[in-house]
């Protein structure tokens, strides 16, 4: 059965997929080795302002993304592509996942740093109530950072697998080639 693969990703979304898959590794990376660092430590205060920025950017990213995906009619042919049922359920989740935390941690960051007295403006003042949500807060974006560590591997190994089934999505997300142009075939 031929799969019937989307023809090509619009370039907007091949850009904007290339840099949030460099922004939101990065972001991770920094977040965690922000936070080895000390409360005290001048450097913090100096990185936090470039860890919300980029943070509030990459929710933005994301939002463009999703608005060009749902509009995009050509990425909705790829239910019944041909692979195995299991391996379409996964690629779902990973996707979906992707999705929760590209708007989830920029979220969860924002929360944290409302709330916690020693990261922001903390309007609700520093009382256990608050810090409670600011601890539980933080521990669901820390293992949400984590959660990215999980799932970028998966979605690499899918890309690779499709790829080695000839579906060629590296080929699209590049340079937004359709199969049939792959082969010298007009698509």
């Amino acid at each position: 059965m031929e799969p019937t693969a989307p023809v090509r990703y619009p370039r907007p979304l091949r850009r904007l997929h290339w840099l949030l898959a460099l922004l939101l590794p990065s972001m991770v990376l920094f977040g965690l080795w922000m936070g080895m660092l000390d409360r005290s430590d001048p450097l913090k205060s100096l990185v936090l302002p470039w860890h919300l920025a980029t943070g509030a950017l990459v929710f933005a990213l994301a939002a463009w993304r999703l608005t060009i995906r749902c509009r995009s009619r050509a990425l909705f042919g790829r239910a019944r592509d041909g692979s195995p049922p299991a391996r379409r359920a996964l690629a779902a989740f990973v996707h979906a996942a992707f999705y929760v935390l590209l708007f989830g941690l920029p979220l969860l960051g924002f929360g944290v740093w409302i709330l916690d007295p020693h990261l922001g403006p903390a309007p609700f003042g520093d009382g256990v109530a608050v810090g409670n949500w600011s601890e539980r807060l933080h521990r669901i974006h820390y293992l949400g950072a984590w959660s990215v560590a999980v799932l970028l591997p998966l979605h690499v190994g899918g890309a690779l697998l499709r790829e080695a089934d000839g579906r060629r999505p590296l080929a699209r997300m590049v340079a937004g080639t359709s199969r049939g142009e792959d082969r010298g075939v007009k698509g």
